[in-house]
Formats: C-alpha cells, sequence, structure tokens
C-alpha cells in the first residue's frame, strides 16, 4: 500500500468538497467515520461497479439536489472542515508540547 497515495486521496475528497462539490466516497476506511453525516457525500462500495453506478445516480439524478448538496460540501468547509477549525488547534498543541520539551 502507497501511504502517500492513500493520504493524498483522503485529501481529495476534503478539496472537492472545498470547491463545492458533492461527491462519491468510498464506504471503505474511515471516510464513513468523518463523513457519515454530511449531506454532500454518498457512499458506495468501490469495488462493486453496480454500487458506484447507483452512487452516482443518486448524485447526478437530481439537479436540485445536486446543487442542494454542493451548497451543503461548500459551508461544511466555510464553517466546519477547515484548517482552522480542525488542524490549527492540534498544529498549536503540538507546538506547545515540542516548546515545552525543548527545555
Amino acid at each position: 500500500m502507497n501511504l502517500k497515495f492513500v493520504a493524498s486521496a483522503v485529501a481529495k475528497l476534503f478539496e472537492y468538497g472545498a470547491a463545492g462539490l458533492a461527491i462519491v466516497a468510498p464506504i471503505q476506511g474511515n471516510y464513513r467515520e468523518f463523513l457519515g453525516n454530511e449531506k454532500w457525500v454518498v457512499f458506495t462500495d468501490v469495488e462493486d461497479p453496480r454500487s458506484i453506478a447507483r452512487a452516482l445516480e443518486e448524485v447526478l439524478a437530481d439537479r436540485d439536489r445536486y446543487v442542494a448538496m454542493s451548497r451543503a460540501a461548500r459551508e461544511a468547509h466555510e464553517k466546519r472542515l477547515n484548517y482552522e477549525t480542525l488542524f490549527q488547534p492540534v498544529e498549536e498543541k503540538l507546538s506547545a508540547f515540542a516548546a515545552h520539551n525543548s527545555r
């Protein structure tokens, strides 16, 4: 398994959402844990072509629903799923820990 690829693939889903795109995400991995309650995500079994087709149909079948999903994606990233709310607090704690332990 190429961990660099896996890490960048996860980031791509968040980048698509930040761009205001509804996404089809794999049920495999921790995607459902982090994105399971998001209205802009449809889950699929990436090992099953029929599952992928159903998920894409679900996203694309209704233009109004797609627009609402896309809007929800953008709003989620503006309010909750961004650097400031998710990663900056962790970075601050790590920096404080490193500063304390470097004495």
